[in-house]
């Protein structure tokens, strides 16, 4: 189930993904006996897979300027994924337009595509070292809230936001904070796993497909270039004339 997060100190808003439970493996099926023919029942689809509660998923690629990717070669072909899962098989071959930008603040391509950012985030703990008072912003609170913490509370990581701004969990609720604002009062637990960002995007083939691809398997790929922006909150496909001065092939 989804989930709309309004901060008003940053005038946005993000939706926030629940995670889900822990992956289920396919059932098998036995054959059944009907006198002199065996019918074998159709196999059952795969059940998803899904993360656990340690991973936290967001609708929104972070960052002050968020990361992308931009495709200036010809006939550019990504191994995707039919499921969004870092386990999951590579099993789409997806060709991707020539001169496409693929990035939060290009609106025209997003819409157009119907293009869908995520990231899994490894959550990890945060532990007040020093009694501290602090503001926050809550879930769909107009004004900020004071968090009142102790030495020796413990605060969950889950994402970041930008320009310092972060996602934590306290008492089972959801608190956008600050971390200048901490005062050295906190020890941020280093993550095992860095984010995952992915990307639904669609796929030029003859028969049009979506699949999601991750931001790394993308970068990683011949033809392919890192974020490319016209200038804070613009980004816009390489053959547009907005993106002409600030494009460097």
């Amino acid at each position: 189930m989804k989930h709309c997060t309004i901060y008003p100190a940053l005038g946005v808003i993000f939706a926030i993904a629940a995670c889900s439970d822990a992956v289920e493996g396919p059932r098998s099926t036995a054959p059944e006996q009907t006198g002199e023919t065996t019918l074998v029942a159709p196999s059952p689809e795969p059940a998803p897979l899904t993360y656990g509660d340690a991973y936290y998923l967001t609708d929104f690629w972070a960052g002050e300027y968020s990361n992308g990717f931009a495709v200036p070669g010809s006939d550019v072909v990504v191994q995707a994924r039919s499921q969004m899962h870092i386990d999951a098989p590579k099993d789409v071959a997806c060709p991707l337009p020539q001169n496409a930008n693929f990035h939060p603040w290009n609106i025209d391509r997003a819409q157009a595509d119907g293009l869908e950012f995520r990231s899994v985030i490894e959550k990890t703990a945060i532990a007040i070292t020093a009694d501290v008072s602090l503001d926050a912003d809550v879930e769909d609170a107009d004004t900020p809230v004071t968090l009142e913490l102790k030495t020796g509370d413990t605060l969950t990581y889950l994402s970041s936001v930008g320009e310092g701004y972060f996602i934590a969990e306290y008492d089972d609720r959801e608190y956008l904070l600050n971390e200048g604002e901490l005062n050295n009062a906190a020890d941020f637990a280093q993550a095992s796993n860095p984010p995952q960002q992915w990307v639904l995007v669609k796929c030029t083939s003859s028969a049009p497909t979506r699949a999601w691809v991750l931001l790394s398997d993308a970068l990683a790929k011949d033809g392919i270039l890192g974020m490319q922006l016209a200038g804070y909150g613009e980004a816009y496909d390489l053959d547009d004339e907005r993106m002409a001065e600030a494009f460097s092939p």
